[in-house]
């Protein structure tokens, strides 16, 4: 079991002051500090295989073996699957208590990513005052 989890969310607000609007930008921006430093056991993406591929091109090209993961949510916005660095898609079956940690751990990093955005969005609106 990974000790060492890192989460990613990739949002942007209406368009503007997009943070990392792709995630190959979001991890090329974030790891390279772990050249350097201790680097995660696991990274977790919000998404699907698209998301989890793209990750890995980034990590495989800061030489960082980092295995990759993502979380699918339905139509109603729940986790629902895991796609594997294998690109496997795995359900989570009659285990809820992994996937409430997975869903926790997909809020926490969503809120922190909303209120970095707010704190963007109003910045950006003072500067054109």
């Amino acid at each position: 079991m990974p000790y060492y989890i890192e989460c990613l969310d990739v949002s942007n607000l209406y368009k503007q002051d997009v943070v990392a609007a792709r995630i190959k930008k979001a991890v090329a921006t974030h790891y390279p500090k772990f050249l350097a430093k201790e680097r995660p056991n696991l990274l977790i993406v919000d998404g699907g295989k698209e998301q989890v591929k793209a990750a890995q091109q980034v990590l495989k090209a800061l030489a960082l073996p980092v295995p990759v993961i993502g979380l699918v949510k339905n139509e109603k916005h729940r986790t629902t699957k895991i796609i594997t660095s294998e690109l496997t898609e795995l359900d989570f079956g009659p285990h809820e208590r992994i996937r409430n940690f997975f869903t926790n751990c997909q809020e926490e990093v969503h809120r922190y990513a909303l209120n970095f955005h707010r704190k963007l969005h109003r910045q950006t609106a003072l500067q054109n005052i």
